[in-house]
């Protein structure tokens, strides 16, 4: 097996009239290949798999405290991901290719405010994410009878996919001093679906996943408080609780179907 991978950063950060920025770039190319050598049933099979994978985007935010007792921050952020992979079969004709692309970003903003001589602060953040899928596709080229049974779940075009969700966000503190303290936060998360779980479709431990471009992105929202007090001098203790609820989480499931794998 061989795994290359190339990454580049840029940073840049500043302020000028109360006004701080930071901007960071990046850029992540992965190119894993192995060879797979293996008997099944007394069938002897070698394929290489070779797969691509790009990362790139970055991130712009802005902060200043042009009003008294408010601490506010705003910004954006990008990122592309997309994957390319062949599997290329040296005992049979088989071609398995898979690919697609993924746009992720954001816009966001959120304002922390102090009271009571700072000892009370109030975070409020609203953040809006959106998703895009797009130039899908899982491809066998002449299949043989060993994988002929994948041929029906080849997509040359999968649809494009397009999601957004405001995630805001809630949070007070009180500082009974510089280690006393008590909080409370609510908040929402959202997140894509996986480029893998959306274009490849094959064998999976001993069963069968097929690629679903019709996943929808997984939303939780969490709930937590906690506190941190001095016992005595030199030892202090911290508890918290949270909750959490989910919906659409992605895993692995049995949809009642069954496919013959020979």
């Amino acid at each position: 097996s061989e795994h290359d991978t190339y990454t580049g950063t840029a940073r840049n950060a500043g302020s000028r009239n109360k006004l701080e920025w930071n901007t960071v770039l990046f850029y992540i190319y992965e190119n894993y290949q192995r060879m797979y050598e293996y008997m099944s049933e007394g069938e002897y099979q070698l394929y290489e798999a070779d797969s691509k994978r790009k990362d790139m985007g970055g991130q712009l935010g802005f902060s200043g405290s042009w009003f008294r007792n408010h601490n506010l921050t705003f910004g954006t952020d990008y990122k592309m991901g997309s994957v390319n992979g062949t599997d290329t079969y040296y005992t049979s004709t088989d071609i398995i290719s898979n690919a697609g692309k993924m746009q992720t970003g954001s816009l966001f903003v959120q304002d922390e405010i102090f009271l009571l001589n700072r000892k009370l602060q109030i975070n409020l953040g609203l953040r809006y994410d959106f998703s895009k899928y797009s130039d899908g596709l899982f491809t066998i080229d002449d299949p043989s009878y060993s994988i002929e049974f994948i041929s029906q779940f080849e997509d040359m075009a999968m649809p494009e996919k397009y999601w957004d969700a405001f995630c805001p966000r809630f949070s007070v503190q009180y500082k009974f001093s510089e280690t006393n303290r008590t909080y409370l936060s609510v908040a929402k998360g959202f997140r894509a679906p996986v480029l893998d779980d959306m274009t490849r479709t094959g064998k999976k431990k001993g069963s069968f996943k097929v690629a679903n471009p019709d996943l929808n992105p997984e939303l939780i929202t969490s709930f937590e408080g906690g506190a941190d007090v001095d016992i005595v001098r030199n030892l202090s203790i911290g508890a918290s609780a949270y909750y959490s609820l989910g919906k659409d989480f992605m895993y692995y499931a049995s949809t009642g179907d069954s496919v013959n794998m020979g």
